[in-house]
């Protein structure tokens, strides 16, 4: 049957710290695919400057049968979460917006001690893939845009599994 492998022995030797994350990501990505997301439970708050994209996003959710409600920027954003902060289970926000950017939006909603504050999935949607900044910390996942929606989908998968 299996062959028993000396962990000491070259076979193991030759095992890469890259190639053991290429089977973690291989892995991970297999999770995500069999997991299948009921998108009609899902409420989203949508943050973005972008009126195309934000349009694109919204659309892209509805099909899939989840709700959509949209802000323009962080600051009506953060309203719209405080207002109402049990109706959304994630929030997908823009980095880089006017009046108040999405750093800033996800700090004020991690910090307002609400119920949900904490459990709420914020979803970083940006430019740049990493960030700079220790406040990205408080994201549960980040798209770079542009991306389809099998890539949205996974992420907020992953970013429901945290």
């Amino acid at each position: 049957m299996g062959k028993n492998v000396d962990k000491n022995s070259s076979a193991c030797e030759s095992v890469t710290v890259e190639k053991c994350e290429e089977l973690n990501n291989y892995v991970h990505q297999q999770i995500t695919k069999e997991f299948d997301l009921d998108y009609t439970a899902l409420k989203f708050l949508l943050i973005d400057d972008n009126f195309f994209l934000q349009d694109s996003i919204k659309i892209q959710l509805e099909k899939l049968g989840a709700v959509v409600d949209c802000a323009e920027n962080g600051q009506v954003g953060l309203e719209l979460y405080l207002n109402d902060p049990e109706r959304y289970n994630i929030i997908l926000s823009d980095i880089e917006m006017p009046v108040m950017d999405g750093l800033e939006t996800a700090k004020q909603i991690r910090e307002s001690n609400l119920p949900t504050s904490k459990s709420v999935r914020i979803i970083a949607l940006t430019g740049r893939m990493l960030f700079d900044d220790p406040r990205s910390q408080l994201f549960d996942g980040s798209l770079k845009k542009p991306f389809n929606t099998e890539q949205l989908d996974t992420t907020i998968k992953e970013a429901l599994m945290r």
